[in-house]
């Protein structure tokens, strides 16, 4: 199964308060860069990366190695950057795992464990990974769910649609506290980083 990597990273972190948070100094590095690595260590077969607000600035801190693509619509919320990143991903993948860029704690072996699950369950649509009885991220998600995510619109995320009845998804539970940390606050932020820009 041949899987690309959607980093979602166009936000313009409005509850972060001053300055980017995904720029932000995290354990030594920008938080962006943590979950780029994290993308090229997993060795997924294509890793795409969709920036919107200071675009550049996120395209150098996350790396080489990536195809950036550019939400025009970024301020419309989450939805367009999942809409963006599908589009670019190329025909010869089967798969995409939807990454956010504010998540830099999730380990290496949950994007493992969640590959291998898919590749021995091909009838499922989707796999999520669950830690505490919890959802969380990333959600891998066949192709033949895009045109359904395709129509997601404003600040709305795939989990609803991962919610309904139509989807066979496939829970993978995972050692991984990671999978529920974002950083949408500076308080949450200054809770794990070492330094704070």
């Amino acid at each position: 199964m041949k899987t690309a990597a959607i980093i979602l990273a166009a936000g313009r972190s409005s509850r972060f308060g001053n300055g980017h948070k995904l720029l932000a100094d995290f354990h030594g590095a920008p938080m962006i860069g943590h979950v780029a690595a994290l993308a090229r260590k997993a060795q997924l077969d294509e890793i795409i990366l969709v920036t919107g607000h200071q675009s550049e600035a996120v395209m150098a801190a996350a790396g080489s190695g990536l195809k950036a693509v550019l939400n025009l619509d970024f301020a419309m919320g989450i939805a367009s950057s999942i809409k963006t990143g599908l589009t670019a991903v190329s025909e010869k993948m089967d798969a995409a795992l939807i990454m956010l860029g504010d998540m830099p704690l999730v380990r290496e072996e949950t994007i493992a464990a969640m590959l291998a699950k898919a590749d021995r369950a091909p009838l499922y649509q989707a796999v999520i990974p669950v830690q505490g009885g919890r959802r969380g991220n990333p959600v891998l998600v066949r192709r033949q769910l895009f045109p359904l995510l395709d129509r997601l619109e404003g600040d709305q995320g795939a989990r609803k649609i991962l919610e309904s009845a139509e989807v066979t998804v496939l829970e993978c539970p995972v050692d991984d506290a990671g999978i529920h940390v974002d950083f949408d606050t500076r308080d949450a932020f200054s809770a794990h980083a070492f330094g704070v820009q």
